[in-house]
Protein backbone atom coordinates (compact mmCIF):
# COMPACT_ATOMS: atom_id res chain seq x y z
CA UNK A 1 0.00 0.00 0.00
CA UNK A 2 1.17 3.77 -0.54
CA UNK A 3 -0.48 6.28 1.59
CA UNK A 4 -0.88 9.41 0.40
CA UNK A 5 1.36 11.03 3.18
CA UNK A 6 5.03 11.25 2.60
CA UNK A 7 6.34 8.20 4.72
CA UNK A 8 9.25 9.29 7.09
CA UNK A 9 12.85 7.72 6.85
CA UNK A 10 14.07 10.19 9.26
CA UNK A 11 13.24 11.72 12.36
CA UNK A 12 12.89 15.01 10.78
CA UNK A 13 10.41 14.16 8.55
CA UNK A 14 7.66 14.26 11.86
CA UNK A 15 6.79 18.14 11.67
CA UNK A 16 3.91 19.60 12.49
CA UNK A 17 2.54 19.30 8.89
CA UNK A 18 3.06 15.57 8.84
CA UNK A 19 1.77 14.96 12.51
CA UNK A 20 -1.79 16.98 11.81
CA UNK A 21 -2.23 15.04 8.42
CA UNK A 22 -1.57 11.43 10.02
CA UNK A 23 -3.73 12.67 12.98
CA UNK A 24 -5.98 14.16 11.06
CA UNK A 25 -8.47 11.37 11.74
CA UNK A 26 -8.29 11.87 15.66
CA UNK A 27 -7.84 15.24 15.89
CA UNK A 28 -11.47 17.50 16.68
CA UNK A 29 -11.09 20.65 17.21
CA UNK A 30 -7.73 20.91 18.34
CA UNK A 31 -4.83 21.20 15.80
CA UNK A 32 -0.84 20.34 16.43
CA UNK A 33 1.50 23.20 17.40
CA UNK A 34 4.73 22.37 18.28
CA UNK A 35 6.43 18.79 17.01
CA UNK A 36 9.98 17.43 18.90
CA UNK A 37 10.96 14.37 17.31
CA UNK A 38 14.61 12.60 17.70
CA UNK A 39 15.70 9.24 17.94
CA UNK A 40 14.45 6.87 20.46
CA UNK A 41 17.73 6.13 22.82
CA UNK A 42 17.17 2.34 23.12
CA UNK A 43 16.92 1.51 19.24
CA UNK A 44 15.15 -1.03 17.52
CA UNK A 45 16.84 -4.41 15.97
CA UNK A 46 14.78 -4.22 12.88
CA UNK A 47 13.64 -1.18 12.54
CA UNK A 48 14.62 2.78 13.59
CA UNK A 49 12.65 3.88 16.28
CA UNK A 50 11.85 7.77 16.38
CA UNK A 51 10.57 9.70 19.49
CA UNK A 52 7.49 11.76 19.16
CA UNK A 53 6.36 15.38 21.64
CA UNK A 54 3.62 17.43 20.55
CA UNK A 55 1.81 20.53 21.78
CA UNK A 56 -2.07 20.98 21.07
CA UNK A 57 -3.51 24.39 19.89
CA UNK A 58 -6.16 23.16 22.93
CA UNK A 59 -7.23 20.53 25.32
CA UNK A 60 -7.45 16.98 24.10
CA UNK A 61 -7.55 13.18 25.28
CA UNK A 62 -4.85 12.68 22.53
CA UNK A 63 -1.08 11.50 23.92
CA UNK A 64 1.59 14.17 24.21
CA UNK A 65 3.93 11.42 23.50
CA UNK A 66 4.41 9.41 20.66
CA UNK A 67 6.84 6.47 19.27
CA UNK A 68 6.98 5.79 15.43
CA UNK A 69 8.76 2.74 14.18
CA UNK A 70 10.45 3.58 10.50
CA UNK A 71 12.46 1.69 8.46
CA UNK A 72 16.15 0.35 9.08
CA UNK A 73 18.64 2.90 8.13
CA UNK A 74 21.17 -0.03 8.10
CA UNK A 75 20.91 -2.13 4.91
CA UNK A 76 22.53 -5.46 6.48
CA UNK A 77 19.50 -5.53 8.34
CA UNK A 78 17.16 -4.71 5.39
CA UNK A 79 18.64 -7.05 3.26
CA UNK A 80 19.44 -9.77 5.47
CA UNK A 81 16.29 -9.89 7.50
CA UNK A 82 13.61 -7.47 6.83
CA UNK A 83 12.82 -8.05 3.12
CA UNK A 84 13.59 -12.30 3.09
CA UNK A 85 11.14 -12.71 6.14
CA UNK A 86 8.56 -9.79 4.91
CA UNK A 87 8.58 -8.11 8.57
CA UNK A 88 7.17 -4.87 7.75
CA UNK A 89 4.08 -5.98 5.87
CA UNK A 90 3.54 -9.06 8.46
CA UNK A 91 3.28 -5.96 11.05
CA UNK A 92 1.63 -3.50 8.97
CA UNK A 93 -0.98 -6.16 8.46
CA UNK A 94 -1.35 -7.16 11.94
CA UNK A 95 -1.97 -3.53 12.89
CA UNK A 96 -5.43 -3.59 10.34
CA UNK A 97 -7.26 -6.14 12.16
CA UNK A 98 -8.94 -6.76 15.60
CA UNK A 99 -6.62 -9.20 17.63
CA UNK A 100 -7.63 -10.45 20.38
CA UNK A 101 -6.66 -11.75 23.47
CA UNK A 102 -3.34 -9.41 24.66
CA UNK A 103 -2.48 -6.18 24.83
CA UNK A 104 -0.57 -4.24 22.17
CA UNK A 105 -0.29 -0.20 21.68
CA UNK A 106 -2.77 1.77 20.07
CA UNK A 107 -1.15 2.52 16.02
CA UNK A 108 -2.79 6.05 15.08
CA UNK A 109 -1.45 6.28 11.74
CA UNK A 110 -0.14 3.43 9.17
CA UNK A 111 1.55 3.56 5.82
CA UNK A 112 3.84 0.91 4.00
CA UNK A 113 5.13 0.55 0.56
CA UNK A 114 6.20 -2.97 -0.13
CA UNK A 115 8.01 -1.97 -3.25
CA UNK A 116 10.74 0.20 -1.43
CA UNK A 117 9.49 -1.54 1.95
CA UNK A 118 8.88 2.16 3.61
CA UNK A 119 7.14 1.75 6.27
CA UNK A 120 5.56 4.13 9.42
CA UNK A 121 3.47 3.07 12.45
CA UNK A 122 2.61 5.68 14.85
CA UNK A 123 1.82 4.39 18.26
CA UNK A 124 0.93 6.03 21.53
CA UNK A 125 3.74 6.09 23.70
CA UNK A 126 4.12 3.56 26.51
CA UNK A 127 7.16 4.24 28.22
CA UNK A 128 5.87 5.07 31.70
CA UNK A 129 5.57 1.63 32.03
CA UNK A 130 7.77 -0.75 33.23
CA UNK A 131 10.36 -2.18 30.12
CA UNK A 132 12.69 -4.87 31.33
CA UNK A 133 14.79 -4.97 28.17
CA UNK A 134 16.45 -8.11 28.15
CA UNK A 135 16.97 -7.98 32.30
CA UNK A 136 13.24 -8.90 33.70
CA UNK A 137 12.39 -10.20 37.08
CA UNK A 138 10.96 -13.66 37.71
CA UNK A 139 7.42 -12.24 38.73
CA UNK A 140 7.59 -10.53 35.27
CA UNK A 141 8.76 -13.40 33.25
CA UNK A 142 5.68 -15.88 35.29
CA UNK A 143 3.06 -12.48 34.18
CA UNK A 144 4.14 -13.14 30.92
CA UNK A 145 3.71 -16.65 31.04
CA UNK A 146 0.44 -16.22 32.61
CA UNK A 147 -0.50 -13.82 29.24
CA UNK A 148 0.92 -16.22 26.90
CA UNK A 149 -1.50 -18.85 27.67
CA UNK A 150 -4.49 -17.21 27.53
CA UNK A 151 -3.83 -15.32 24.19
CA UNK A 152 -2.70 -19.02 22.39
CA UNK A 153 -5.76 -20.59 24.48
CA UNK A 154 -7.74 -17.93 22.54
CA UNK A 155 -6.51 -18.83 19.06
CA UNK A 156 -6.04 -22.75 19.71
CA UNK A 157 -6.55 -24.66 16.29
CA UNK A 158 -8.60 -21.83 15.40
CA UNK A 159 -9.44 -22.69 11.30
CA UNK A 160 -9.54 -18.61 10.93
CA UNK A 161 -6.20 -18.26 11.43
CA UNK A 162 -5.75 -19.91 8.02
CA UNK A 163 -7.50 -16.75 6.31
CA UNK A 164 -4.72 -14.64 7.22
CA UNK A 165 -2.20 -14.05 4.57
CA UNK A 166 0.10 -12.44 6.54
CA UNK A 167 0.18 -14.98 9.62
CA UNK A 168 2.52 -17.36 7.31
CA UNK A 169 2.70 -20.78 9.00
CA UNK A 170 5.64 -21.52 10.68
CA UNK A 171 5.87 -24.86 8.14
CA UNK A 172 5.99 -22.97 5.43
CA UNK A 173 9.49 -23.28 3.06
CA UNK A 174 9.10 -19.89 1.97
CA UNK A 175 9.28 -18.77 6.17
CA UNK A 176 10.57 -21.34 8.27
CA UNK A 177 12.65 -23.07 5.58
CA UNK A 178 13.88 -19.97 4.30
CA UNK A 179 15.19 -18.57 7.61
CA UNK A 180 16.96 -21.37 8.56
CA UNK A 181 19.05 -21.07 5.47
CA UNK A 182 19.62 -17.66 6.46
CA UNK A 183 20.71 -19.11 9.81
CA UNK A 184 22.70 -21.64 8.31
CA UNK A 185 24.46 -19.36 5.91
CA UNK A 186 25.23 -17.41 9.21
CA UNK A 187 27.21 -19.88 11.29
CA UNK A 188 30.63 -18.59 10.39
CA UNK A 189 29.63 -15.43 11.77
CA UNK A 190 28.36 -16.82 14.95
CA UNK A 191 31.51 -18.96 15.02
CA UNK A 192 33.16 -15.60 15.05
CA UNK A 193 31.56 -13.61 17.47
CA UNK A 194 31.48 -16.24 20.36
CA UNK A 195 34.26 -17.34 22.85
CA UNK A 196 32.57 -21.02 23.20
CA UNK A 197 32.11 -23.38 20.79
CA UNK A 198 28.81 -23.13 18.84
CA UNK A 199 29.49 -26.63 17.38
CA UNK A 200 26.54 -28.38 19.01
CA UNK A 201 23.97 -25.72 17.48
CA UNK A 202 25.69 -25.48 14.30
CA UNK A 203 24.92 -29.10 13.78
CA UNK A 204 21.36 -28.58 14.68
CA UNK A 205 21.12 -25.86 11.99
CA UNK A 206 22.80 -27.82 9.73
CA UNK A 207 20.51 -31.10 10.66
CA UNK A 208 17.30 -29.31 9.58
CA UNK A 209 18.94 -28.02 6.63
CA UNK A 210 19.61 -31.58 5.51
CA UNK A 211 16.20 -32.33 6.68
CA UNK A 212 13.87 -29.69 5.20
CA UNK A 213 11.01 -31.28 4.16
CA UNK A 214 10.66 -33.94 6.91
CA UNK A 215 11.43 -31.49 9.42
CA UNK A 216 8.55 -28.96 8.15
CA UNK A 217 6.16 -31.73 7.78
CA UNK A 218 6.53 -32.32 11.24
CA UNK A 219 6.34 -28.73 12.40
CA UNK A 220 2.76 -29.15 10.58
CA UNK A 221 2.11 -31.97 12.39
CA UNK A 222 1.66 -30.06 15.49
CA UNK A 223 -1.33 -28.16 17.16
CA UNK A 224 -0.96 -24.42 16.25
CA UNK A 225 -2.31 -21.18 17.88
CA UNK A 226 -1.08 -17.76 17.29
CA UNK A 227 2.16 -16.88 17.73
CA UNK A 228 4.06 -13.66 18.52
CA UNK A 229 6.89 -15.17 17.14
CA UNK A 230 9.52 -13.11 18.95
CA UNK A 231 8.12 -13.11 22.25
CA UNK A 232 11.12 -11.76 24.46
CA UNK A 233 11.33 -9.32 27.60
CA UNK A 234 12.43 -6.21 25.56
CA UNK A 235 9.24 -6.42 23.50
CA UNK A 236 7.37 -6.65 27.08
CA UNK A 237 6.10 -3.56 29.05
CA UNK A 238 4.51 -3.77 32.32
CA UNK A 239 1.84 -2.15 35.16
CA UNK A 240 3.82 -0.73 37.64
CA UNK A 241 3.44 -1.73 41.60
CA UNK A 242 0.36 -0.31 42.67
CA UNK A 243 -1.35 0.68 39.13
CA UNK A 244 -4.31 -0.53 37.61
CA UNK A 245 -2.63 -1.10 34.40
CA UNK A 246 -1.72 -4.04 32.51
CA UNK A 247 0.79 -5.82 30.23
CA UNK A 248 1.17 -4.97 26.84
CA UNK A 249 3.50 -6.23 24.12
CA UNK A 250 5.08 -4.79 21.54
CA UNK A 251 6.74 -5.79 18.13
CA UNK A 252 4.13 -8.37 16.05
CA UNK A 253 6.79 -8.18 12.72
CA UNK A 254 7.44 -12.18 13.35
CA UNK A 255 3.58 -13.18 13.79
CA UNK A 256 3.15 -17.01 12.66
CA UNK A 257 0.55 -19.92 12.76
CA UNK A 258 2.26 -22.53 14.89
CA UNK A 259 3.01 -24.38 17.95
CA UNK A 260 2.59 -21.91 20.78
CA UNK A 261 5.63 -23.51 22.44
CA UNK A 262 7.76 -20.92 20.49
CA UNK A 263 6.58 -18.36 22.26
CA UNK A 264 6.68 -20.08 25.95
CA UNK A 265 10.22 -21.04 25.01
CA UNK A 266 11.65 -17.84 24.35
CA UNK A 267 10.22 -16.02 27.04
CA UNK A 268 11.23 -18.59 29.78
CA UNK A 269 15.12 -19.45 28.29
CA UNK A 270 16.04 -15.77 27.95
CA UNK A 271 14.26 -14.57 30.42
CA UNK A 272 16.53 -15.83 32.92
CA UNK A 273 19.75 -17.25 33.16
CA UNK A 274 20.47 -20.82 32.93
CA UNK A 275 20.35 -21.82 36.63
CA UNK A 276 17.24 -20.14 37.13
CA UNK A 277 15.98 -21.73 34.02
CA UNK A 278 16.19 -24.82 34.98
CA UNK A 279 14.59 -24.80 38.54
CA UNK A 280 11.83 -22.46 37.02
CA UNK A 281 11.06 -24.10 34.18
CA UNK A 282 9.11 -27.33 35.16
CA UNK A 283 6.41 -25.10 37.34
CA UNK A 284 6.34 -22.30 34.49
CA UNK A 285 5.26 -25.25 32.42
CA UNK A 286 2.57 -26.28 34.56
CA UNK A 287 1.18 -23.02 34.91
CA UNK A 288 0.96 -22.28 31.03
CA UNK A 289 -0.82 -25.80 30.54
CA UNK A 290 -3.27 -25.15 33.59
CA UNK A 291 -4.30 -21.82 31.97
CA UNK A 292 -4.38 -23.63 28.80
CA UNK A 293 -7.19 -26.21 30.53
CA UNK A 294 -9.39 -23.86 32.06
CA UNK A 295 -9.71 -21.50 28.74
CA UNK A 296 -10.78 -24.57 26.75
CA UNK A 297 -7.78 -26.78 25.46
CA UNK A 298 -8.20 -29.86 27.16
CA UNK A 299 -6.00 -32.47 24.79
CA UNK A 300 -2.89 -30.97 25.10
CA UNK A 301 -0.63 -32.26 27.65
CA UNK A 302 3.35 -32.17 29.34
CA UNK A 303 4.75 -34.61 26.73
CA UNK A 304 2.74 -32.45 23.91
CA UNK A 305 4.07 -29.36 25.37
CA UNK A 306 8.06 -30.72 25.55
CA UNK A 307 7.96 -32.06 22.03
CA UNK A 308 6.59 -28.49 20.82
CA UNK A 309 9.49 -26.85 23.88
CA UNK A 310 12.28 -27.50 21.63
CA UNK A 311 10.90 -26.53 18.33
CA UNK A 312 10.67 -23.46 20.14
CA UNK A 313 14.10 -23.39 21.31
CA UNK A 314 15.69 -23.89 18.09
CA UNK A 315 13.37 -21.40 16.48
CA UNK A 316 15.11 -18.91 18.68
CA UNK A 317 18.49 -20.30 18.05
CA UNK A 318 17.21 -19.54 13.92
CA UNK A 319 16.43 -16.18 15.14
CA UNK A 320 19.50 -15.19 16.75
CA UNK A 321 22.08 -16.37 14.38
CA UNK A 322 20.06 -14.23 11.83
CA UNK A 323 20.50 -11.53 13.92
CA UNK A 324 23.98 -12.12 14.31
CA UNK A 325 24.33 -11.11 10.07
CA UNK A 326 22.35 -7.63 11.47
CA UNK A 327 23.69 -4.69 13.30
CA UNK A 328 25.04 -6.80 16.67
CA UNK A 329 26.36 -3.38 18.12
CA UNK A 330 23.84 -2.72 19.23
CA UNK A 331 22.32 -5.67 20.84
CA UNK A 332 25.80 -5.82 22.62
CA UNK A 333 25.87 -2.40 23.80
CA UNK A 334 22.00 -2.62 25.36
CA UNK A 335 22.97 -6.29 26.76
CA UNK A 336 26.23 -4.66 28.05
CA UNK A 337 24.89 -1.78 29.82
CA UNK A 338 22.01 -3.99 31.55
CA UNK A 339 25.17 -5.63 33.49
CA UNK A 340 24.49 -8.66 31.31
CA UNK A 341 26.78 -10.76 29.10
CA UNK A 342 25.85 -10.68 25.95
CA UNK A 343 26.98 -13.73 24.19
CA UNK A 344 25.03 -15.45 27.10
CA UNK A 345 22.34 -13.67 26.03
CA UNK A 346 23.01 -14.09 21.94
CA UNK A 347 23.46 -18.16 22.66
CA UNK A 348 24.61 -19.74 25.55
CA UNK A 349 21.25 -19.49 26.89
CA UNK A 350 19.81 -21.54 23.96
CA UNK A 351 22.43 -23.49 23.43
CA UNK A 352 22.25 -25.01 27.31
CA UNK A 353 18.86 -25.33 27.10
CA UNK A 354 18.63 -27.55 23.79
CA UNK A 355 21.01 -29.41 25.84
CA UNK A 356 18.82 -30.01 28.57
CA UNK A 357 15.76 -30.64 26.21
CA UNK A 358 17.99 -33.11 23.86
CA UNK A 359 18.47 -31.50 20.72
CA UNK A 360 19.79 -34.60 19.37
CA UNK A 361 16.46 -36.06 19.77
CA UNK A 362 15.17 -33.65 17.62
CA UNK A 363 17.62 -33.99 15.14
CA UNK A 364 16.27 -37.51 14.92
CA UNK A 365 12.83 -36.88 14.38
CA UNK A 366 13.39 -34.87 11.04
CA UNK A 367 15.99 -37.26 10.14
CA UNK A 368 12.68 -40.04 10.42
CA UNK A 369 10.02 -38.38 10.00
CA UNK A 370 7.05 -39.55 7.76
CA UNK A 371 3.94 -37.24 7.16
Amino acid sequence: MINHLLIPSKFEDFDEAWMNAALAAHLVDVNITKVMAEPFPHPGQTADIVAIHVEYSSSTPLPSKFIAKIAATDQSTMNNVVKPLDLYYKEYSFYHEAIEGINYPSCYYSAFDSDSQALVLLFEDISHLDSPSWNPSLQQVETAVGKLALFHARWWNDASLKAKPWLTAQSDPALMGMYVDLAYAAIPTVDDLMDEDCSYLNEIVRTFVENKTAALNYINSRPYTFVHGDYHPKQMFFGKPGSTEDFVMIDWQLPLRGPGANDLARIVVLGMDTETRRKQEPRLMRKYLKLLSENGVNDYQMEDLLEDYRIGIFTSVAIHYLAAVTDIQRFIDEVTCLGLDWQEMANYRLKRALQDHDGHELMAVWRNWQS
